[in-house]
């Protein structure tokens, strides 16, 4: 593997279903996040294994104060959200990244000109 690159998670349907209580919870990695959003995308059977797990623990809250309660919208709404979180943490790590080798370019610069005025005294 290249220097750099990371190595692909590697999720299944048990791996999925293990991981919805923290996907609810906010708690998983961009890494994990990342494979769970895919793999939600792509399995019909995960999609509804998530659907049923938010109607057990969102529609029943909904239910037991008399709010109306929309699935489907409701699963939309919880991946659309984690997949902008997502994209919002990628952007950041993206971010720091560029700041942290703009940093490390002007300390070159900056010892580089030292090593100049130096050398001229």
């Amino acid at each position: 593997m290249a220097a750099g690159q990371k190595e692909q998670m590697t999720m299944n349907c048990r791996n999925f279903r293990d991981m919805i209580p923290a996907f609810e919870a906010d708690e998983l990695n961009d890494e994990q996040l990342s494979a769970f959003l895919s793999h939600y995308k792509e399995c019909a059977t995960c999609r509804e294994d998530l659907s049923i797990q938010l109607l057990v623990d969102r529609g029943l809250d909904h239910l037991a104060t008399g709010q109306s309660f929309n699935l489907k919208k409701e699963v939309e709404q919880t991946v659309t959200e984690s997949t902008k979180r997502l994209k919002s943490r990628r952007k950041l790590e993206r971010t720091a990244y560029t700041l942290e080798m703009i940093t490390v370019g002007i300390a070159l610069v900056a010892g580089a000109a030292l090593l100049i005025l130096w050398g001229r005294m």
